[in-house]
């Protein structure tokens, strides 16, 4: 593998890690973690000064440092779902849960085959952030049998 390749993978794991840990945290802890103020850091670019001190506040740097602001607006509106959303449901033998990986396993709509993202609400139709081709984001719902969850904490 070229050592190209190597730090785009590397670039998508960081990022999709990033990407768990805040779903996961606004879904825990929505009364203590303030939505309203991640939107805030998100349309932005700066962490807002009531969560910089935080790890929400060192998962958001991590990625404004890393996303632009097309991207930013894409995390913040697939945020529109947390409040409606629920921490995990079962459908068929399949389990989701808020801030899961994902990978998808054929195309839909503009998700390619093998594309990587996470869970970002269960409202109860299922909705993911993917990891785009080229280094971009893009909010969609999807079928549980358009994907597979990765339980754990890696993805290739």
């Amino acid at each position: 593998m070229s050592l190209m390749l190597v730090q785009l993978v590397q670039q998508r794991r960081k990022l999709l890690l990033h990407l768990k840990c805040l779903f996961w945290c606004l879904n825990q802890m929505q009364p203590r973690y303030n939505v309203n103020l991640v939107q805030y850091s998100l349309e932005h670019g700066a962490i807002h000064p009531e969560i910089e001190n935080s790890n929400l506040g060192d998962n958001l740097r991590y990625l404004l440092d890393h996303l632009d602001s097309e991207d930013r607006m894409r995390i913040g509106g697939a945020m529109r779902h947390l409040a409606e959303s629920i921490g995990s449901v079962d459908i068929g033998d399949k389990h989701f849960e808020m801030g899961h990986y994902i990978q998808s396993l054929n195309d839909f709509g503009p998700i390619t085959e093998g594309t990587y993202g996470v869970i970002s609400s269960i409202t109860p139709q299922l909705h993911g952030l993917f990891y785009l081709e080229g280094g971009h984001l893009i909010e969609t719902s999807f079928a549980p049998s358009d994907i597979r969850v990765i339980f754990g904490t890696y993805i290739v």
